[in-house]
């Protein structure tokens, strides 16, 4: 894709236009229900995890 400083929404439809045919990306395709749960379910681990660590952190600083 073209690095363009210029930026209008005529330069930036055209810049696009471009790529679509140079590229020829495939079609997106939206998530499904169950992709979408999933991912869900993924962020809540990831948080819990990162929360888990902080709390393991916290204590262990604590008692310091």
């Amino acid at each position: 894709m073209k690095m363009l400083r210029l930026k209008t929404d005529k330069v930036d439809a055209r810049t696009i236009a471009y790529y679509g045919v140079e590229q020829n990306p495939s079609q997106y395709k939206p998530l499904s229900n169950a992709q979408k749960e999933i991912k869900s379910l993924r962020t809540v681990l990831s948080n819990l995890t990162k929360q888990r660590t902080m709390n393991k952190i916290y204590y262990t600083l604590k008692d310091y």
